[in-house]
């Protein structure tokens, strides 16, 4: 039995734990100040309208919103019951939304903590929910990655603007939460993602979900988002190997190219280190013997594009 787990083990690949959310407010708990009515969505930090310096002002052509339980109760805000309907959040006690319709589209730009590197791939999830008061619904939902904080005053994005990303997946759950979720290969610089509906013409596509709903409901939508995540695509390497000589997994070897990698043992000494050139470890120390089988701890430095990141994790070595 041991001999079979070891085999199966050969072909698992761990994907390392410390992978970092780049998205600086993911589940949209953090706020300036609790959210009051609706069109209020600079309540929410490191969140804003990129069609609109300030969602509330007279004369803004797109308002979307943040919801909050700190809300009061009946208020437009409140989560669960806000104006748009019963919606508990994914996770934590927010989210936010926008409103679509004929000729009236909404956008959300949210922050990244740091630049995404040139031709790094960078995988995204998030979750979005089909407000109760929605009479159609869309698979347009984009996404476009930006490198700057522009304020596009009164001016319709999708008219101008290409989508990164699309979802062609209708969302139409308003119990449950739906996850949309894909990968992006950075251009450079980018530190901004919009969501929204980037369909180049007025009449995207769409399905009728609801025809009971009110009239200023007709031929309109509104999406809850929540919990937002982009992240550095995981290295991914085998966790076991066998230094035996035999010709088969003789090396322990990881993707991309390694700047720097050191390897220690079970009481924190170092075992094996390298930098540039690195082409595997062979299971022996620093002096060319065989080092016991055994749980290995390593810290590596890979760069990939122009971007370099530090990981760590465990090797199994068996002999």
């Amino acid at each position: 039995m041991q001999r079979t787990f070891v085999f199966i083990s050969f072909l698992l690949y761990c994907l390392l734990a410390n992978a970092q959310n780049l998205v600086m407010n993911p589940s949209f708990e953090e706020y300036y100040q609790c959210p009051t009515g609706s069109a209020n969505i600079e309540n929410c930090k490191y969140v804003f309208n990129p069609m609109c310096a300030n969602s509330q002002a007279v004369g803004c052509i797109s308002t979307p919103d943040y919801f909050n339980t700190c809300a009061s109760f009946g208020d437009n805000s409140n989560v669960p019951y806000s104006v748009n309907g019963f919606q508990q959040a994914k996770n934590g006690q927010a989210y936010i939304g926008f409103f679509d319709g004929t000729f009236y589209r909404e956008y959300i730009q949210i922050k990244l903590s740091k630049s995404l590197a040139k031709g790094n791939t960078y995988p995204f999830s998030f979750y979005a929910n089909l407000a109760n008061y929605s009479n159609i619904t869309t698979n347009q939902v984009g996404l476009k990655f930006v490198q700057d904080s522009i304020i596009y005053w009164q001016n319709y994005l999708w008219q101008f603007m290409q989508p990164d990303w699309v979802s062609n997946e209708y969302i139409t759950d308003t119990a449950d939460w739906q996850l949309l979720q894909g990968e992006y290969t950075a251009k450079g610089g980018e530190q901004w993602v919009i969501i929204g509906n980037f369909y180049p013409d007025s009449i995207f596509p769409s399905i009728i979900v609801d025809s009971t709903v009110p009239t200023a409901w007709l031929n309109c939508y509104y999406i809850f988002i929540d919990d937002f995540s982009v992240q550095s695509k995981p290295l991914q390497q085998p966790n076991v190997f066998t230094p035996n000589n035999d010709g088969v997994n003789d090396f322990w070897i990881t993707e991309g190219n390694v700047v720097s990698i050191s390897i220690t043992n079970r009481w924190g000494n170092v075992v094996f280190s390298s930098e540039n050139g690195f082409s595997g470890w062979d299971g022996k120390d620093q002096q060319g013997k065989d080092c016991s089988a055994g749980v290995y701890y390593y810290v590596l430095q890979n760069k990939k594009g122009d971007e370099i990141n530090t990981h760590h994790g465990f090797i199994t070595l068996i002999r």
